[in-house]
């Protein structure tokens, strides 16, 4: 008894469509667990280390504790400071006043 091509033609349809599915399924799961900054061993190493140097060495913290602590960055790991920024606006509005400048002069 040999199978019509009507029905290779579904049999492949549905094994594609079930491949597809467990495809997206996987890959949605990747990007929700890489998404999750609770799961990750370096964020909970590096916020627990900004607790302790802040002076919070033993706390127990439930999971939205946990989120929120992952977000704390202890004030001596920034780099940029106030100097920097003022510098970086002075020398745009140089540029901007510059541009301007030369606009007008062309007219």
């Amino acid at each position: 008894m040999a199978i019509s091509a009507g029905t290779k033609r579904a049999i492949f349809d549905v094994v594609l469509f079930a491949a597809s599915q467990a495809a997206l399924y996987y890959t949605i799961r990747w990007v929700v667990q890489s998404m999750n900054p609770v799961e990750k061993k370096e964020v909970k190493e590096k916020s627990l280390k900004a607790l302790e140097r802040l002076g919070h060495k033993s706390l127990a913290l439930d999971d939205y504790e946990r989120q929120i602590a992952s977000e704390i960055i202890h004030p001596d790991d920034i780099d940029v400071h106030f100097s920097g920024i003022c510098l970086k606006k002075l020398a745009m509005f140089s540029f901007d006043s510059f541009c301007q400048t030369l606009v007008a002069w062309t007219l």
